[in-house]
């Protein structure tokens, strides 16, 4: 399957910025308010229960043994606006800016031949586990993309063709052990003269190896490609449970990328402004603390003026290396929410009809 579709660009942290490019840097009240938040939203039917004053009046006397109280009302009036947005019977809620989460989202049924198919999975690999290092034998890998990544130099491939293509999950376990090691190039080989974000922060030598998915108009989803470490005849009923699993997640994908886009991002205002804050000046902070050591500005005679100087240049630059840690900042006295400051996202993604590559984990808590 492949997809004409155009999607938006998306906002990455793996990139260099300009200044005042990227996400803003949030205040300490904001910070708090987050927290707040985000407890709210743990909350299973938080979006129906904040309706409820007795829930909402209880859930406040709660969050105020731990918590500044504007910071609280900012908190609860923000859930509850959102909540009222929600249309009746959203299973896909936001826990707190640009991530989403649901309860009871995958069905029973679904979960059940997961959980079944995961078993089978398990007792076939019980001879060769793989324990999640530094869990101490507390997680183990069942399926995970690091085991047998794709190695530089070593591992093959049948093309340089990255283009997307039709082609089936056991086509492309056939021409397993093909390929060349040439056909193998890492993206950071592409442009060896300039320095990149690639060439920083991604490896040269390892990368996971994704699995090639078809999304239908309907959102439903197929693996045209094997999973990485998940042999696609051996254990094709627990590639159907993956499948419908996924296809699930698509919805929530599309929220995720919706508030992802650059467009979005950069539109966002931070809740409470760095400009309500008081910020002690510099010549306001010498003065303080001048005054609370009691040292007093004297009067310069005509011959002392060189060596004065030098000491006034001593004494700024003492001033100005305890300046950021001492200076005052006092936070704003009153602030509230407003729906104004919630920012609408303007292109809403839709992955359906397009093709995905996705990582496969699984593992098991013991």
């Amino acid at each position: 399957m492949s997809s004409d579709k155009v999607l938006p660009d998306f906002f990455s942290v793996f990139r260099y910025f300009d200044y005042g490019d990227g996400e803003y840097i949030m205040t300490l009240i904001e910070q708090n308010i987050i927290k707040i938040v985000s407890e709210i939203r743990s909350k299973k039917e938080w979006n129906i229960k904040i309706k409820n004053p007795e829930i909402k009046g209880k859930w406040k006397m709660e969050l105020l043994a731990n918590f500044d109280e504007k910071d609280v009302q900012y908190a609860l009036d923000e859930c509850e606006y959102l909540a009222r947005k929600y249309a009746e019977g959203e299973k896909i809620l936001e826990a707190v800016d640009g991530t989403f989460f649901a309860d009871d989202y995958i069905p029973k049924s679904v979960l059940n031949q997961l959980i079944q198919a995961v078993e089978e999975f398990e007792k076939d690999t019980e001879n060769s586990q793989d324990w999640h290092p530094g869990s101490d034998q507390q997680v183990l890998d069942l399926v995970h993309p690091s085991l047998y990544p794709v190695i530089n130099e070593v591992s093959r491939a049948i093309t340089k063709d990255l283009s997307p293509s039709e082609t089936d999950i056991m086509g492309s376990y056939m021409n397993l052990g093909t390929g060349s090691v040439d056909n193998v190039v890492f993206s950071t080989q592409n442009n060896k003269r300039s320095r990149t974000v690639e060439q920083d922060f991604i490896s040269k030598r390892f990368q996971w190896l994704p699995a090639e998915v078809g999304v239908d108009a309907e959102g439903n989803t197929k693996f045209l490609s094997y999973i990485n470490n998940l042999h696609p005849k051996k254990y094709g009923k627990l590639y159907a449970c993956i499948e419908q699993v996924l296809g699930h997640f698509v919805p929530m994908f599309n929220k995720v990328l919706t508030y992802s886009t650059e467009k979005y991002v950069s539109k966002q205002t931070p809740r409470i402004k760095p400009a309500t804050y008081y910020v002690e000046e510099f010549d306001e902070f010498v003065a303080r603390i001048k005054k609370e050591k009691n040292i007093e500005d004297k009067p310069q005679k005509d011959g002392e003026k060189a060596e004065e100087k030098d000491d006034d240049d001593d004494d700024e630059d003492e001033y100005w290396d305890i300046f950021d840690e001492q200076k005052l900042v006092t936070p704003p006295a009153e602030y509230s929410f407003s729906p104004q400051n919630i920012i609408e996202p303007v292109d809403i993604v839709d992955l359906n009809g397009t093709r995905l590559q996705v990582i496969v984990k699984m593992a098991n808590i013991c």
